[in-house]
């Protein structure tokens, strides 16, 4: 055991004069005759679970975090049901980014204690950074449940609801949110992009364009405002949005690419070719950005008479485009209609 009296936390202090209540979540804790808990008596398992806690809090303090594990693990087998224990580790896992371990740590203390809103939200968010959406999702909605009215679980779900392309829940979600905080930006943002997917583009730009009022020109929310503009073919906005972006955020590749197909819809085709040439420049495999260069490269070709070097330059980027992403079947017989044939 540690020396105490040297390592002791404020937090470690406090826990031992709270010593009855982490044993709230033990199924095997100490009672009387009449059933009533009782502290655990010095020398139990009991006991032995809540120093060994103990230890393990004040091993995280110093950063000794495998360590700290190692106790909890001990103080788990005097008390399997010891869910404060389960959700310590979980923390711990969490800091240490061990999302796996951290989710797993987090479900085992929901299955001990399944009121403990703190575990169903961290379950969440540690399972929705893995992308393991389904279980994020199923573990906000419960947090949800046992607080209706907290932001950040709502909105969790719903843009857990919004990966998993189940788009009725993420707006479902995504409005509960926006009722709590109406001034807030996560709920705008994933109503957007809810709307977004799934076609709506005219209400997607309605949220966008809120968010933006909320919280300043950002260019994670401009792009998709500018993208959502795109899609109903208003190319002057999108412009100024995507130019302001790339102003703020020059290493911005989306921002260049889609500059890049908006300037060559509207027929400006050297400002097009520079903006393709800085997406593929930040991010040689973006196939959308080789794809759209080579479509300007053709487009010049046969402006100058069918140039070959142009036509050359357009049918390489093409076919960068489809060794990145081979399942391009119209990209392919472009292709196999622009590649000049061997007369002999």
């Amino acid at each position: 055991m540690l020396e105490r009296n040297a390592l002791f936390s404020n937090s470690a202090l406090i826990l031992l004069l709270m010593i009855p209540l982490l044993l709230c979540g033990c199924q095997d804790q100490i009672r009387n005759d009449n059933g009533i808990s009782e502290e655990p008596v010095e020398g139990t398992q009991q006991w032995q679970s809540v120093n060994l806690y103990v230890d393990a809090i004040m091993l995280n303090d110093i950063n000794e975090h495998e360590q700290a594990i190692e106790k909890l693990n001990m103080a788990i087998e005097y008390a399997p049901d010891f869910a404060i224990a389960f959700s310590f580790k979980g923390d711990i896992y969490q800091a240490m980014e061990k999302y796996e371990e951290s989710a797993d740590s987090y479900e085992k203390a929901t299955a001990v204690d399944p009121y403990s809103f703190k575990d169903f939200f961290s379950l969440g968010q540690v399972a929705q950074i893995i992308q393991d959406f389904q279980r994020a999702v199923k573990a906000y909605v419960e947090a949800c449940e046992l607080q209706p009215d907290h932001l950040q679980a709502n909105v969790g779900a719903a843009q857990c609801y919004y990966q998993l392309e189940d788009y009725a829940q993420a707006i479902e979600y995504g409005n509960r949110a926006k009722g709590i905080a109406p001034n807030s930006i996560d709920p705008a943002i994933v109503i957007a992009d809810t709307y977004s997917a799934m076609g709506d583009q005219q209400a997607a730009i309605d949220s966008y364009r809120r968010a933006l009022e909320l919280d300043g020109d950002k260019p994670e929310i401009m792009v998709p405002l500018a993208v959502a503009y795109v899609k109903t073919s208003n190319f002057i906005p999108a412009r100024e949005l995507l130019s302001a972006a790339i102003e703020i955020d020059p290493g911005n590749g989306v921002a260049h690419q889609y500059l890049g197909f908006v300037d060559l819809k509207l027929k400006k085709y050297e400002l097009a070719i520079k903006s393709y040439t800085s997406a593929v420049a930040i991010d040689d495999n973006d196939w959308m950005a080789h794809k759209g260069l080579g479509v300007v490269y053709i487009m010049q070709s046969l402006k100058n008479n069918d140039d070959l070097t142009l036509r050359e330059m357009g049918i390489l980027e093409w076919e960068k485009s489809l060794s990145i992403k081979p399942d391009q079947p119209q990209l392919l017989r472009l292709l196999k209609k622009y590649t000049p044939t061997d007369p002999y």
